[in-house]
């Protein structure tokens, strides 16, 4: 039999295959089953963040509105089953069973969306400094999937507490906090010094208390009592243009107008001051690293309305409301206190303080009290310019001083047309500033001032002190034919007052020395002036200006129309300065004879001179004209024999007033030895209707009259300030006070008028009304006047009429009453009343 071989697959064979469909199957399962689980999971992730965004959605609509209100929070770190029932205002959120729960006294509520919340931690800040991350509320959620176990997704969400709430606990997975569904509004608020409504008022006096009022109104309307315990903080700042934000830092005068600083109880205390008034009468305390003390400043309250039960418990809290604020000023009436008040009121209407500017602002200097005035026109004007009127009200102290000293025989020379002008500024990113001195103003309506008088300039870009004309607010640049003489140069020829004639400085700026004083000339043995004279600039500085005003003698009094000016200026040490080296009992003495602070004890340069003063007479010896050195320096005794001018020169009609400054000089020459230097300054006559008329002699030819009118011994004086166009600066020029002063003593009268000059009467420059007509009694009252002394100032003139030559005193010229060296032997004037 033939058996036939059969074709099939071995059992290893289909094992084999086998096997490979398996492995084939599998990774279709798994591929598939892989696509399932990726499709689940993000499904899951999905799942997640919606729920997520419905949680915080749910949050931010039902929780936050609360927070913001909310008066308490508390942190809790212990297990749910330790919250309480809840019947009062306190409200709880926290997790239980997987939900995000926030409990009431209406029940527990779950937030929407919070079913797949796994944990929950809260945490808050403990310090309670108000700054935006001390008062910011993290809650940070973690959610996961109950079918993917290791799918998580993790958020922050952080709430600002708007309310400052008092808090307790930083970490913690229960929030405890109190809200009432009751609204508390406070409304009308308003500040009173009773019963008189001062509410965003300008220049209140310190002294005053300030009575905060308002309303409180609640919605619904409760169906209980409740007892008003709003809180109710103070504030500070130097500006009322302030932006509502509670700053910390330290109170300068360069940022006293960022913001308002809390009130304390008192210097660097930790209690807050509150309460519905504030006695303006004590010094104020802000909350800064410093603990600041401020003399006066722009008060502003802030009331968080707030609703206690019978039992004192706080149940309701309302949103923190600001108030209106009150500007309170030092509890004095000088010039400055004055003028400032009425810029920033911005009065336009008031004659006695003109203001034509477009970058005028105000605001206090914290430690001092007193208003800064910030000058800083913009380029597209030529300056801002404010003047004051010369009142004789403002100068009783001055005239009261001046009454009591020794050797004035009760009289008050202080007047109008004699006094000083303290100007304390600085100058920030513009060139300078010009002050108007004693000058008149032709219509105080008019939208361009239309000033005339004489401008002492103080600017850095000349680095010297000269004093310039204006005439309806021109500047003069030449055409002075009185000094025509020493030179053609149209620089020289806009001078007026004063030009040094004769000059060796050594080796000092060569800017301007031969024709204007510069500030080194002025150094002495106590004064140096630094390296740099932009430093110098740019510093802030004190400078006392004493100023007469008077007319030369005439029989039918028309001299009178016909005013002359003597202008003395000198720098001031800052006052701080000099008192840090005094006991305080030296103190209070330097302050009992120098209210003002200008005396010797503050004079830090020689003085300059400017007008048509009585100088020094040249003493002949050995055939030679010497000139007497009497200053603050050790060449005090010597005497000076110039290179310039000729001998012929002293002996002319013009020989007596020459100011002499004679000084080592800071520098140092080549060899490394102090430099010797002086400068011998002639004055001119300062004549100001004869220089008006002289340089713009077709506008005032024809208004006489108008020049007549101006220029009548009862006309208004102004003193003003000038401020010229800077494109590039932002600051400007801070001025931090411009005050009277008591002007030239008896003595000083009578050593340095010219012959023939007269003093003006009180009764000759009064211009509020009759003075004939006025009560003896008023105007003691208004003016410190006593008739049996003032009645004639020229009585200390020989036979009415200064005679040149010292008016049968004993001193002669601006020399004799200079503050010479050293201290020991000095009797100018005012070591002799202070002696």
């Amino acid at each position: 039999m033939n058996n036939k071989k059969l074709a099939a697959f071995t059992l290893v064979e289909a094992l084999i295959g086998v096997i490979i469909m398996m492995i084939v199957i599998g990774g279709i399962a798994l591929s598939i089953k892989m696509g399932i689980d990726m499709y689940g999971r993000a499904e899951a992730h999905s799942e997640l963040i919606n729920g997520m965004r419905f949680t915080l959605d749910s949050f931010n609509r039902e929780i936050s509105p609360m927070l913001d209100v909310t008066r308490e929070v508390e942190i809790l770190s212990t297990d749910i089953s330790n919250i309480p029932s809840v019947s009062d205002d306190n409200h709880y959120i926290y997790l239980e069973n997987g939900s995000l729960t926030h409990r009431s006294k209406s029940g527990d509520k779950i937030l929407t969306g919070s079913e797949y919340i796994d944990r929950v931690a809260f945490s808050y800040p403990t310090d309670t400094k108000e700054t935006g991350e001390n008062y910011t509320l993290r809650m940070n959620l973690t959610a996961k999937h109950e079918r993917y176990g290791d799918t998580e997704y993790n958020t922050t969400l952080e709430k600002a507490m708007y309310n400052l709430p008092s808090k307790r606990g930083d970490n913690g997975n229960i929030l405890r906090f109190k809200y009432s569904e009751l609204e508390v509004i406070a409304e009308h608020l308003r500040i009173y010094n009773l019963p008189m409504d001062i509410s965003n008022t300008i220049g209140n006096k310190k002294g005053i208390t300030a009575t905060a009022s308002y309303d409180l109104v609640i919605n619904p309307t409760p169906d209980r009592n409740y007892k008003d315990v709003s809180l109710i903080e103070w504030f500070i700042s130097g500006s009322i243009k302030a932006p509502e934000e509670i700053t910390e830092e330290i109170p300068t005068e360069d940022n006293s107008d960022i913001g308002y600083w809390r009130l304390m109880t008192e210097k660097n205390g930790s209690e807050p001051l509150t309460g519905i008034e504030i006695d303006t009468k004590k010094d104020f305390y802000s909350k800064d690293n410093n603990g600041t003390t401020w003399k006066a400043g722009v008060l502003k309250y802030r009331i968080t309305p707030m609703l206690a039960d019978d039992n004192g418990e706080i149940v309701l809290t309302g949103t923190p409301v600001w108030g209106p604020f009150a500007d309170i000023v030092s509890n004095t009436d000088g010039l400055w206190d004055r003028w400032s008040d009425n810029l920033l009121k911005n009065i336009t209407d008031d004659p006695n303080y003109i203001t034509r500017n477009d970058g005028v602002d105000i605001y206090t200097y914290p430690t001092a009290g007193t208003k800064i005035v910030r000058i800083n026109p913009n380029n597209t004007n030529n300056a801002s310019s404010i003047y004051a009127n010369v009142q004789l009200d403002l100068l009783k102290n001055e005239r009261e001083f001046s009454r009591n000293s020794k050797g004035n025989n009760g009289t008050a020379f202080t007047t109008i047309t004699n006094y000083s002008l303290i100007v304390d500024a600085k100058i920030y990113d513009g060139s300078g500033y010009g002050i108007f001195i004693n000058g008149r103003i032709f219509d105080t309506k008019a939208k361009k001032i239309k000033d005339n008088g004489y401008v002492f300039q103080y600017d850095n870009d000349r680095h010297s002190f000269l004093i310039r004309l204006f005439g309806n607010s021109i500047q003069a640049a030449g055409d002075n034919t009185e000094i025509e003489e020493l030179g053609s140069n149209s620089k020289v020829q806009g001078l007026y007052g004063a030009f040094p004639e004769s000059v060796s400085l050594g080796n000092m700026d060569k800017r301007n020395e031969t024709t204007e004083y510069t500030p080194r000339a002025m150094q002495n043995a106590s004064f140096r002036v630094p390296e740099s004279l932009n430093t110098y600039y740019h510093t802030r500085k004190r400078m006392l200006f004493t100023i007469l005003e008077y007319y030369m003698y005439t029989n039918d009094d028309s001299g009178k129309k016909e005013p002359h000016y003597i202008i003395r200026m000198r720098t001031l040490k800052n006052a701080n300065d000099v008192f840090n080296r005094k006991t305080l009992s030296e103190q209070q003495e330097i302050r009992k004879k120098d209210p003002w602070l200008i005396g010797k004890d503050f004079y830090d340069s020689e003085p300059i001179w400017f007008g048509d003063f009585v100088g020094e007479t040249p003493i002949k010896q050995d055939g030679a004209y010497h000139l007497p050195i009497k200053n603050y320096s050790t060449y005090n005794g010597e005497t000076l024999k110039p290179a310039v001018p000729s001998p012929d020169t002293f002996t002319s009609d013009r020989r007596m007033n020459r100011y002499i400054l004679r000084l080592l000089d800071a520098n140092k020459s080549t060899e490394n030895k102090p430099v010797e230097g002086y400068d011998v300054v002639r004055g001119f006559d300062m004549n100001i209707r004869k220089d008006l008329l002289r340089k713009w002699p077709n506008d005032y030819n024809s208004k006489n009259n108008s020049l007549d009118d101006i220029f009548a011994s009862a006309s208004k004086r102004y003193v003003g300030v000038r401020v010229w166009a800077n494109s590039t600066a932002t600051e400007g020029v801070h001025f931090y006070e411009i005050n009277f002063a008591p002007g030239f003593t008896a003595e000083e009268l009578k050593a340095i008028m010219p012959n023939g000059g007269c003093l003006y009467q009180v009764k000759d420059t009064f211009n509020i009304g009759d003075w004939n007509t006025m009560d003896e009694s008023d105007k003691d009252y208004l003016f410190s006047w006593d008739s049996t002394h003032d009645s004639n100032l020229n009585k200390i003139l020989k036979n009415n009429v200064s005679d040149g030559i010292g008016n049968e005193g004993n001193k002669i010229g601006i020399l004799d009453i200079q503050h010479t060296y050293p201290l020991s032997d000095c009797d100018c004037s005012i070591c002799f009343f202070s002696k």
